[in-house]
């Protein structure tokens, strides 16, 4: 069941997101080539912007922000920071 407080930020290109424990235990399980797999991996140094996550995995930065909104919605990462 997800939970939601009614606040929904506005992802975009230069919001800050950030592994959680979810996603770092999915890190050490990931392999393979699958996008969320790259996402996770670029995320592993630390916090970073959807463009920065884009120029590590050479993806386009839409592929990037619908991958991060649906690792969101998992539990893998969160936003640090963005625009509201």
């Amino acid at each position: 069941m997800e939970f939601s407080f009614g606040l929904k930020k506005h992802i975009t290109t230069e919001t800050t997101v950030a592994l959680t424990p979810l996603g770092k235990a999915y890190a050490e399980k990931a392999e393979g080539a699958s996008k969320v797999a790259e996402i996770v991996s670029a995320l592993e140094a630390g916090p970073s912007t959807i463009s920065e996550v884009a120029n590590e995995t050479h993806m386009a930065t839409s592929v990037v922000m619908a991958n991060v909104k649906q690792m969101i919605k998992s539990g893998k990462i969160r936003t640090v920071s963005g625009d509201m």
